[in-house]
């Protein structure tokens, strides 16, 4: 052989594996949250394969609901996957997507196959919701799966709908297990759990317990950053006006009065304002008839929905597109950090 040629050494496998909730209690925010972040994620990781010389990142997706389904039927090469956007329905049955992780955690009849060799998998689960159904009989067959024991575990819970002990006993450790309230610590915090080159390092040297130590820190670092720069730099933040800081204290004590009938919505809006701010309140109340409330709540792409809304308000109301724009974005900002 020409000893100028460069010998190629194959780089073994590293799975990441997401099983995501995709019921329908994630509807709306949560789940544009989960794709918008992954279609982040996604380009990072693959910068991150491409720069080491040990471990090629392949990435399968397990989505759960009434049934659980592969995303794709194989793990995808870093290099060429590509995030495809979930939808929100159903049922949040957990017992099928033990079975499925079951099943394909194995390195004879499962996705574990690669002759250059496989690390143990690191497999995040998102959830913002327990079990619907009877899940522990088949998770502890999953328990007794050799690669599942021994695979790094995450998982991240999105609001407070969901027990704690459920996503502790799926990690194994309550360590793992870290809570996100809003869109931008669900960032923050997937990005950390993001496998970069310190943590390749870690976990081939087996030091996770040291790493996630790191990464707790560093999220709970970059939450508090986070929402004080959120005060800092949002263009329509709520405190920058006498109404916003109102409607923002009337969410925060009976925001389901903002999905009930316009009626009682308008009389309570009344009460908390204390009969000021008489063209704020019609202009809301307008709004409130005809769904804006409940469109900027759910929307997964906000500035479209904003210009959608103020086209429609312009055209039926004839209302001004500034002033409508201006409440759109009190509402989206006092919404934004609400599940």
């Amino acid at each position: 052989m020409d000893l100028t040629e460069q010998l190629v050494i194959p780089r073994r496998t590293l799975p990441i594996i997401f099983v995501i909730n995709t019921s329908s209690s994630m509807y709306g925010s949560k789940i544009g949250a989960v794709n918008t972040v992954m279609d982040e994620v996604v380009p990072q990781l693959r910068e991150v394969s491409e720069n080491n010389s040990d471990a090629r990142i392949e990435i399968a997706v397990l989505e759960y609901s009434t049934e659980a389904r592969w995303v794709n039927e194989v793990p995808i090469d870093i290099n060429y996957f590509k995030w495809e956007h979930l939808k929100a329905s159903g049922l949040s049955n957990f017992s099928s997507a033990c079975m499925a992780l079951n099943e394909q955690l194995s390195n004879t009849t499962g996705f574990l196959r690669d002759p250059a060799g496989i690390y143990m998998p690191i497999i995040i689960l998102i959830s913002d919701s327990n079990p619907a159904d009877d899940w522990e009989h088949n998770f502890r067959i999953l328990k007794n799966n050799k690669w599942f024991c021994l695979s790094v575990k995450f998982a991240i819970s999105i609001g407070d709908d969901v027990d704690r002990d459920f996503l502790t006993k799926f990690t194994n450790t309550e360590e793992a297990v870290i809570d996100v309230h809003n869109r931008d610590t669900f960032k923050s915090c997937v990005k950390f759990i993001d496998i970069d080159e310190d943590f390749l390092h870690d976990y081939m040297e087996d030091a996770m317990y040291d790493a996630m130590k790191n990464w707790q820190n560093r999220i709970a670092q970059d939450e508090m950053n986070s929402s004080i720069q959120q005060v800092i730099d949002s263009p329509f933040h709520y405190n920058k006006t006498e109404f916003g800081k109102i409607l923002n204290m009337m969410y925060s004590k009976q925001r389901e009065l903002f999905f009930k009938d316009t009626k009682i919505f308008r009389s309570v809006l009344r009460d908390f304002t204390a009969n000021e701010f008489k063209k704020e309140v019609d202009l809301l109340v307008t709004m409130h008839q005809i769904g804006c409330i409940e469109h900027v709540r759910n929307t997964v792409d906000y500035k479209k929905c904003r210009k959608t809304l103020v086209n429609r308000l312009e055209d039926e109301f004839s209302l001004s597109p500034s002033k409508t724009g201006d409440m759109l974005d009190i509402l989206y900002s006092i919404m934004e950090y609400d599940w």
